[in-house]
């Protein structure tokens, strides 16, 4: 992780247990946006009953303000890498 973290094109964040409650917890969403202005973005949810592609605008909404809050609770990236570095010299 902290190798992939070091790529240009990721951002790796990590929330703390300590920061709560945030909408991740309702399980994982990928949101897809596309280079083609004429293409909407789309929201991708694995479910235990079943996966969705959410295509509604106001419901695609709904899940970038999810990924928002979920982004402001979480550590900033060169902390996020720091806390895995720590935590792997916890176990050594």
């Amino acid at each position: 992780m902290i190798d992939v973290a070091a790529h240009p094109a990721v951002t790796l964040q990590i929330i703390p247990l300590a920061a709560g409650g945030h909408p991740g917890l309702d399980g994982e969403f990928t949101i897809l946006d596309f280079p083609d202005e004429e293409d909407s973005p789309v929201a991708y949810q694995e479910g235990f009953f079943g996966d969705i592609f959410v295509e509604a605008p106001d419901d695609v909404a709904r899940y970038y303000r999810a990924a928002e809050t979920a982004r402001g609770k979480a550590l900033a990236p060169d902390e996020s890498v720091t806390l895995i570095k720590d935590v792997r010299k916890a176990i050594r």
